[in-house]
C-alpha cells in the first residue's frame, strides 16, 4: 500500500485496523489456556486480514511485533493488540499533525 495522500483514506484505514483490533478477545484468567489460544489465534488472523486487504506489513518476531501500514510503523512486545494500538496512535498522531481533526 502507498502512503495515503489524503486524511479521508488514512481515517478509513485507522477504522479498518480498529476493526479488526475489536475482534481480538481478551485472556481470561479462568480460562487462561484457553482464552490465550483463542487470543493469539484471533491476533494472527487480523494481521493476516490487515496485510492481504490494506496492504499491511508485519514482522512477528519472538521479542516485538513491528506493524507498518500507510508509512507509518509500530512495535510492541506486548502482542497484537499493543502493537495495532500503538499504530492507531502514531496515525491519529499524524493526522493531528497535519491540521486535520480526527
Amino acid at each position: 500500500m502507498t502512503i495515503p495522500t489524503n486524511a479521508g483514506e488514512l481515517r478509513r484505514l485507522i477504522g479498518a485496523v480498529e476493526a479488526q483490533k475489536a475482534g481480538i478477545p481478551s485472556i481470561e484468567i479462568d480460562n487462561y489456556e484457553l482464552s490465550s489460544q483463542a487470543h493469539r489465534l484471533a491476533g494472527m488472523a487480523a494481521l493476516a486480514h490487515l496485510v492481504s486487504a490494506e496492504g499491511a506489513k508485519v514482522n512477528d518476531g519472538t521479542e516485538r511485533t513491528i506493524f507498518s501500514l500507510a508509512g507509518i510503523k509500530a512495535s510492541s512486545t506486548s502482542g497484537t493488540p499493543a502493537v495495532l494500538s500503538n499504530w492507531i496512535a502514531a496515525a491519529k498522531l499524524k493526522l493531528k499533525m497535519e491540521n486535520r481533526n480526527v
